[in-house]
């Protein structure tokens, strides 16, 4: 049918975007930066004591949906701030085309920890996107997932309408249309897109929580009653709590 043919269109373009990219990179850290993480995972891969990698990162991992990701990096500069806005915030992004090559590399590094240490939980955590939204994601490799947390942003408002921020994310409106060669199996375990918030982390030897609090100023509903966590046992999965 012709949704069929659309979606068929749309992936080859895909196609053709990331092999382009991929053969004209660009970089999300520099070089330096990520041999220095390399050399930390060795490190700390000889630490029996060491229980979770939580890194830090301005951009996350995973958000949009990678085909309009794919396409939307590639958009030509519209006369709009706008416009100009959103294709600059995509390019930034980890999962961005253009960047994949080097996060394939990171994922490499991280591959090698796990392989050597899989005791170890592997948490991503970030902002900028001006929404929150949690992952679990199973790259080639992992014999168990590893997570992505975003919270963002406290002070300034949402600016876009949760049901566009929904359509863009991975595990959204368009999921059927999703493919992803970096982490394989992906799925989201929240998607705040109406309210402020912020992270709080709580580490301890026996498990992790990461304490998303919603700022809902303009709900009926009290303070913590929009929370969420997630709560990361070494070796023994997750559970994910909502107040």
């Amino acid at each position: 049918g012709t949704a069929t043919s659309t979606a068929a269109t749309v992936a080859v373009e895909k196609e053709l975007i990331e092999l382009y990219r991929w053969h004209n990179p660009g970089e999300v850290i520099s070089e330096q930066q990520l041999a220095d993480f390399s050399r930390y995972c060795d490190h700390i891969r000889g630490l029996p004591g060491v229980r979770y990698l939580l890194l830090g990162n301005s951009v996350p991992f995973i958000y949009v949906n990678d085909i309009i990701e794919a396409l939307a990096a590639e958009l030509e500069l519209t006369a709009t701030e706008l416009g100009q806005h959103i294709r600059d915030d995509i390019r930034d992004s980890w999962h961005s085309p253009g960047n994949r090559r080097q996060l394939s590399r990171l994922i490499g590094i991280l591959r090698n920890l796990h392989i050597d240490r899989p005791d170890i939980e592997i948490i991503n955590r970030s902002g900028d996107i001006h929404i929150s939204n949690a992952f679990t994601a199973r790259p080639d490799g992992f014999s168990k997932p590893i997570y992505q947390v975003t919270s963002s942003a406290l002070t300034n408002r949402i600016s876009i309408s949760d049901s566009v921020s929904n359509l863009l994310s991975v595990g959204g409106t368009l999921n059927f249309l999703e493919t992803d060669g970096d982490f394989g199996e992906v799925r989201r375990l929240w998607h705040e897109g109406v309210y402020q918030n912020f992270l709080s982390i709580e580490a301890r030897e026996t498990a992790i929580t990461l304490h998303l609090h919603a700022y809902n100023r303009d709900d009926e509903q009290a303070f913590g009653t929009r929370d969420r966590k997630l709560i990361i046992r070494p070796g023994a999965g997750y559970e994910l709590r909502e107040a």
